[in-house]
Parts: C-alpha cells; sequence; structure tokens
C-alpha cells in the first residue's frame, strides 16, 4: 500500500483529519501506535481508539488499520496499568 492507500484507510474509520495526522505520522514508520508518555496522548488514544473501535469490523484482524487499534489497545492498557 502506498500512503494515500493508508491514509483512505484511516480515514475510512471516521478519523478527523488532525487524528489521521497523528496516526499517519507515527504509522508510516513505525507500523503501530506510539508508546503514551502523558495524559494528553492518553485522551488522544483513547479519543482515536472509540472511533476506531465503532467502525472497524470486529472480524478484521489483519488489516493495517485494524493492527493499529490493536496495539493502541496494548499502549493504553499499559497506561492504565501504571497509572493505577
Amino acid at each position: 500500500m502506498n500512503t494515500d492507500e493508508y491514509r483512505a484507510m484511516f480515514r475510512s474509520v471516521g478519523l478527523t483529519e488532525d487524528q489521521l495526522n497523528t496516526v499517519m505520522n507515527y504509522f508510516l514508520t513505525f507500523r503501530e501506535a506510539p508508546q503514551i508518555t502523558s495524559t494528553s496522548c492518553f485522551e488522544m488514544a483513547t479519543a482515536i481508539y472509540a472511533v476506531m473501535d465503532g467502525s472497524l469490523n470486529p472480524a478484521d484482524l489483519h488489516s493495517p488499520a485494524a493492527r493499529y487499534m490493536i496495539s493502541l489497545g496494548t499502549r493504553i492498557a499499559a497506561w492504565e496499568a501504571q497509572a493505577t
């Protein structure tokens, strides 16, 4: 897939342009969600996760968007675990 195809795929799950830019900047380099390092990162991550969770097919485990969402969920869980 090229960058435009990735952008279209992530856009199709309902991300805003700001969310899309945040996702794409990291995803194109690392193919996963970034570490959550602050409360504001956590808030952005949970907002992106909520949008993607409501739009992705639950049976989709293999598309790049699904893999990103899975890694994002892992990052969110790790942040929540260390915050308690």
